[in-house]
């Protein structure tokens, strides 16, 4: 009989036999492994550019994002309520629940989610209330926005027939298009609500789509970035030593400030280097990549040696300009005596770009090549160059230039030049800001980052610069700036944060006669009158006669003042675009006394371009399968039929009488 120990050494003896009878059948099978060959990314760069980031990685997440939602829009006057396909029903009625919204719970009296005795409406009452809609938010998110970045948002109504007077309830938006219930729910990175900005260059209020769309409106600087989308630099050939020295030139030459995140780039390993954008990048993202797009990372060579080859490329091939300027930019203040050389060029284009990179960089001495442009430079540059003249730092040339072109015939140019004032009394406030910082942690308890402080500056300015721009934030609605010009004037924006300038002495003529909104508001006066009436019925009916003077910005200080306890002077409560509408209103029966301009829109030219990029992605995996449309976007195409230009300079659109031309 076998004894356990015995039986276990048969058994180990057994399995070693067969484990090696197997290594030897396998081993006369084994057929030799291919060696894998990687083929290396091979990047078709004219040399200069030799040694940047960009020539030797891929950047991913720098992309414009389109982003989308189903919202609720609340306070129109009778025109919502309609009928909805019943997914979307389904999907706001989810939604809703999600939020607390329904049946239950206690509002306070008046609240437009209530019945009058403060009882919550269910979801389902809510979506066929005829002071509900539904809508589609659309919005386009620029290449590297951080947290918190501001942009604005485009709505086109489901079951309304006018948007006017609406306001944007909270909304999520996420990548790509939206899918209502029982859709794919994709990753929401942004939030858009505020108030309805209405095209109001029409016949407002009448709800009649003839002339003007109103089932389409957008808020402004209404969204903001909750998740941003993570920006990688992905090396072509995975290199430790060359991720640690792109790694130290990006953080090098972008530190990191009080306020950020985290450190500009982080390396993550051999082939990955994550990057941030640094807070005082916030409202200029695209910038910010694009210089470490274009930076060299050899940090043993001096940044005046990359300099120079940089200009002397500039020099020989100036078609590379507009690249090159990114490069120059990388480099700081080091690169600026260089970059001087082109100040004076024979060719405009290296010479616009060299004083854009030594505006940007803040050189004085730029100013004084700018300044013969933006007085006397022909059109195209003229105008270009008051925008440089808006960046540069001190030089009281500069101001004194700016005040005498904001007089010009030119509506552009006089425009061109208020902006530019204007951000350069905006960054003296920011010093101002800046140099209180301790009386500002005393009143906040915290220390205020750049962009903090950035943003504090842009919503007031004394007035008592060189610079002449008064700026005050209206009932918490929008910015009414004025400019100190001889040539009388409104001014009003259609994109970011909602602004009206006033240039000038801006009057209204006496007799008037103005009517908007069927007769619910009406601006009145005599030959003989001191004064203007002002009178308005609202949607209950209730009747107010207010008595201001002539002056253009006291109407409009009125029109928008909503009266409080701490507040109780006499207003309307109107919001920004009932206040544009107005206005336009006053312009269109020739009683304005100045002209009356706004910029061209650049919004729906970004949600087009957007769009289309996705649908070249979102392409059919099957011949002859129908390529799938990402978005209903009749009013948008309808809105732009050309194919859109963007840039960040503004187009100015003088607004013309109905009857010009008649």
């Amino acid at each position: 009989m076998p004894t356990p120990r015995r039986t276990l050494c048969f058994t180990c003896g057994l399995v070693l036999a067969t484990l090696a009878a197997m290594v030897g059948c396998s081993g006369s099978q084994k057929r030799p492994m291919r060696a894998v060959s990687v083929m290396p990314v091979k990047r078709d760069v004219p040399q200069v550019f030799r040694g940047t980031v960009g020539s030797v990685a891929t950047f991913a997440g720098i992309d414009s994002v389109l982003v989308t939602g189903y919202g609720l829009v609340w306070g129109l006057r009778g025109t919502g309520g309609g009928l909805l396909p019943e997914a979307v029903a389904g999907h706001m009625e989810r939604e809703m629940g999600l939020r607390g919204i329904g049946r239950g719970a206690q509002l306070p009296p008046g609240s437009p989610l209530a019945w009058p005795d403060g009882r919550g409406k269910s979801p389902r009452e809510l979506l066929r209330d005829p002071n509900v809609a539904v809508v589609v938010v659309y919005a386009r998110i620029p290449p590297g926005a951080p947290m918190g970045y501001p942009f604005d948002v485009f709505v086109q109504a489901v079951n309304a027939t006018s948007l006017e007077s609406g306001t944007l309830l909270t909304t999520d938006l996420q990548i790509g298009p939206s899918e209502p219930f029982g859709g794919y729910q994709k990753k929401q990175i942004a939030q858009a609500r505020g108030p309805i900005f209405v095209n109001p260059f029409g016949e407002p209020g009448t709800g009649d789509r003839g002339s003007v769309n109103l089932q389409v409106g957008r808020v402004l600087y209404g969204g903001a970035m909750t998740e941003p989308l993570k920006i990688d630099i992905q090396l072509d050939e995975p290199s430790h030593q060359r991720a640690r020295l792109i790694e130290n030139a990006i953080n090098s030459r972008f530190p990191r400030f009080p306020g950020d995140r985290d450190r500009t780039a982080r390396g993550r390993n051999d082939a990955g280097i994550a990057l941030t954008v640094p807070e005082r990048f916030r409202l200029n993202p695209g910038d910010f990549v694009k210089m470490v797009q274009y930076m060299p990372f050899d940090i043993n060579i001096p940044p005046e040696e990359f300099a120079r080859r940089y200009v002397e490329a500039m020099e020989a091939e100036p078609s590379l300009a507009p690249e090159l300027k990114w490069s120059l930019r990388s480099l700081g203040e080091r690169a600026i005596p260089l970059v001087r050389r082109l100040y004076d060029s024979p060719d405009i284009v290296p010479r616009m770009a060299a004083l854009e990179v030594g505006a940007a960089l803040g050189d004085a001495v730029a100013a004084e090549a700018i300044l013969p442009l933006a007085m006397r430079g022909p059109s195209p540059r003229r105008v270009e160059a008051i925008r440089l003249l808006g960046m540069v730092e001190g030089v009281v040339r500069v101001d004194v230039a700016l005040r005498e072109l904001a007089d010009n015939d030119d509506p552009t140019i006089r425009i061109a030049a208020y902006e530019s004032l204007a951000a350069r009394a905006q960054r003296i406030q920011q010093r101002r800001l800046a140099a209180a910082q301790a009386d500002l942690i005393e009143s906040s308890g915290r220390f205020l980052s750049v962009g903090e402080i950035e943003s504090l500056s842009s919503l007031w300015l004394p007035g008592d610069s060189i610079q002449g721009v008064k700026r005050t934030l209206v009932s918490g609605k929008y910015l009414l700036d004025t400019i100190e010009s001889s040539r009388p004037g409104v001014y009003i924006t259609q994109q970011g944060i909602p602004r009206i300038a006033i240039f000038g002495n801006a009057v209204v003529r006496r007799p008037l006669l103005v009517e908007v909104w069927k007769d619910r508001l009406m601006l009145a006066a005599d030959p003989d009158d001191d004064d203007i009436r002002i009178f308005h019925r609202d949607a209950r009916g209730r009747a107010q006669v207010i008595t201001v003077k002539p002056s253009i910005e006291e109407i409009i200080r009125v029109l928008s003042h909503t009266p409080t306890v701490e507040s109780p002077r006499p207003g309307l409560g109107f919001n920004y675009a009932e206040v544009v509408a107005a206005i336009n209103a006053i312009w269109q029966t020739g009683a304005l006394v100045g002209d009356f301009t706004t910029e061209q829109d650049r919004l729906l030219a970004e949600l087009i371009e957007a769009t289309r990029s996705m649908a070249a992605e979102d392409r059919p995996e099957r011949p002859g399968e129908t390529p799938r449309q990402p978005l209903p976007l009749p009013a948008i195409e309808s809105e732009l039929p050309t194919a859109p230009r963007i840039d960040d300079a503004p187009r100015i659109v003088p607004i013309r009488p109905t009857d010009a031309g008649a």
